[in-house]
């Protein structure tokens, strides 16, 4: 189950860096982009598979996106 966790952040480092790219960003806000949304992806899955079997998609969406947001500011 960990390996899922890890593949699934990696998978979506992958891809925050790809639309990064294609936003033009410079290349020093990719690492950052990567590691929120790795994170944020994370906690989606987490809440979804792990706490409480069956936990809604809506609102573990919701709590992730929010911590995304949040790390954004943080980091801007």
């Amino acid at each position: 189950m960990d390996i899922d966790i890890l593949s699934d952040a990696f998978f979506a480092a992958l891809a925050a860096i790809g639309f990064s790219s294609i936003s033009r960003l410079p290349l020093r806000a990719y690492p950052y982009c990567a590691a929120i949304a790795a994170l944020g992806h994370s906690l989606r899955y987490l809440l979804m598979m792990r706490p409480v079997p069956g936990f809604h998609i809506f609102w573990a969406s919701l709590l992730a996106s929010f911590l995304i947001g949040l790390m954004a500011v943080m980091i801007s």
